[in-house]
């Protein structure tokens, strides 16, 4: 008896962490804090900082509502425009502090090539994401792996 009330508590433990911690399918999962040379923004021809948002999910998600901030004390930074991000895609956001769409999205702060802590919010103004990072280097990513989203390091 004692098995089987272990067993089961496991298995509700393991079903409600695995709903955690996929429940949210767009994610942060890359920032270049020191863009120099790696890569271009179209828009205003120049290299900047930047924040890749990918959606893990199976299905297209809307980013209507959502909101990216390096405040913790104004989770209602920067709203993200209407957009949608379809299945296993990206969506780089430029964070050049222009406040501006022209053919891509331009966030109204910069990253601290020093570190600091970085959130997607929802609609419902709770975190959906977060990132924290410290010292950044020149032309060098920081992000999750691909396929393992608690794995977190440079790419070069």
């Amino acid at each position: 008896m004692r098995r089987m009330l272990r067993a089961c508590v496991l298995i509700f433990f393991v079903l409600n962490l695995s709903a955690d911690l996929f429940a949210q399918s767009v994610v942060i999962n890359e920032i270049m804090a020191m863009n120099k040379d790696a890569v271009f923004d179209p828009d205003f021809h120049q290299s900047g900082d930047w924040i890749e948002l990918y959606n893990r999910g199976l299905s297209t998600q809307s980013l209507a509502g959502y909101y990216l901030t390096d405040d913790p004390n104004n989770l209602q930074k920067w709203r993200i425009p209407e957009a949608t991000i379809a299945a296993n895609q990206y969506l780089l956001v430029w964070a050049d502090g222009r406040d501006q769409v022209v053919n891509n999205m331009h966030t109204n702060f910069k990253l601290s090539a020093s570190g600091e802590w970085l959130a997607l919010v929802g609609p419902d103004g709770a975190i959906a994401d977060s990132l924290s990072f410290g010292q950044q280097f020149e032309d060098i990513s920081y992000g999750r792996e691909q396929d393992h989203y608690f794995t977190i390091g440079y790419f070069k």
